[in-house]
């Protein structure tokens, strides 16, 4: 992924939109990993490929918007992403703490999704958001769910 997000700098803005299929697979391999590392690094591409493509053509990210949305979803989902404290013992009762990705993850998805239902781009994509039936029942969706409202799309 890292590799990824430096070709980046080597690709023309221009050419971006020919390469969906190909940055979408790598997205949904690594976010179908139980990895919040992997899933953080996945969705730093994602969100700045999608970028470089809103500047040359929104339609493109509209007409492939559910897939897109839905690569996000494994970071609503519950459970929340846990590990083990690796000081305890094999004795001792499992003692799970958050992921530090976790937060990462979130606030990645969230920034991606502001910048897909705000301004100018929200209001061009409102309309393939119209086509998404559902986002994940998490509460840090709920300005993405409002930011649609405003934008004339219920989702749920």
């Amino acid at each position: 992924l890292r590799c990824l997000k430096t070709l980046f700098l080597f690709l023309h803005e221009e050419d971006s939109p020919k390469y969906l299929t190909q940055i979408m697979s790598t997205i949904n391999k690594a976010m179908s990993t139980s990895s919040p590392r992997l899933h953080f690094g996945a969705l730093s591409v994602l969100s700045d490929y999608v970028q470089m493509v809103l500047k040359q053509n929104v339609k493109l990210i509209g007409a492939n918007l559910s897939d897109i949305v839905v690569a996000l979803f494994p970071v609503f989902e519950e459970p929340t992403y846990r590990k083990r404290n690796r000081h305890a013992q094999a004795s001792d009762a499992i003692e799970e703490k958050p992921d530090p990705y976790q937060a990462r993850c979130i606030d990645e998805a969230l920034k991606l999704l502001a910048c897909l239902v705000t301004g100018k781009v929200g209001k061009k994509l409102a309309p393939y958001f119209g086509e998404i039936p559902f986002l994940p029942s998490s509460p840090a969706l709920d300005g993405v769910r409002s930011d649609l409202k405003r934008l004339g799309v219920d989702i749920d």
